[in-house]
């Protein structure tokens, strides 16, 4: 069952973002040279960033626009609806099958064998290039480590399909967590985005 937890800001979408992928092996180093280019502390932008502060907001999103293509209508965010709106939500094991993986992705389609079923991914991770880091996730999990929201977007098909966190959610598909946190995007136009 999803169960509602509150209203989510594009804000907090953008930060999370970054926060995710700050330390990640494909992005850091963009990351890094912005922080510098800009002359922000990472600690201060990223890692306790104060979502009431509207100019550290705005800097984070062209972070995420310049990285990710994020309000430009390319890369990641190509034909990703203007009009999303952002609910903080939960869910238990019961919802795993209706997690997808982001679409129009050679790696994630390959490890599903053409379904991009979350449970699927998890059946298949073993000897793949995301092991390491799922079981990294995974011993974190088994630490009691909080792990970050996911960003996940409604389909309008009855998906929920991963934008971030597709490797901790694998994790969790695999721990079967008993709640799941994530911040869930809808839009009536959701399903025209490239990677539905």
């Amino acid at each position: 069952m999803v169960r509602d937890l509150g209203e989510g800001s594009v804000d907090e979408m953008v930060l999370g973002f970054l926060r995710a992928e700050i330390d990640s092996p494909q992005y850091a180093s963009d990351y890094a040279k912005m922080l510098d280019s800009f002359g922000f502390d990472r600690s201060a932008l990223i890692d306790n960033g104060d979502l009431t502060d509207t100019y550290a907001n705005h800097v984070r999103a062209i972070m995420l626009s310049m990285v990710r293509g994020y309000g430009r209508n390319v890369h990641l965010f190509h034909r990703f609806p203007k009009d999303v709106k952002w609910r903080h939500v939960s869910f238990d094991p019961s919802e795993f099958h209706r997690l997808r993986y982001v679409g129009n992705q050679e790696f994630w389609m390959e490890l599903t064998e053409g379904t991009r079923l979350i449970d699927d991914g998890a059946r298949n991770y073993n000897g793949t290039q995301i092991e390491a880091a799922v079981d990294a996730i995974l011993e974190n999990m088994r630490r009691g480590d909080t792990m970050p929201e996911i960003i996940l977007v409604d389909d309008n098909q009855n998906h929920l399909v991963v934008i971030e966190g597709n490797r901790r959610v694998t994790a969790f598909a695999i721990a079967r967590p008993n709640e799941v946190r994530a911040l869930l995007g809808t839009s009536p136009t959701m399903d025209r985005w490239h990677f539905i």
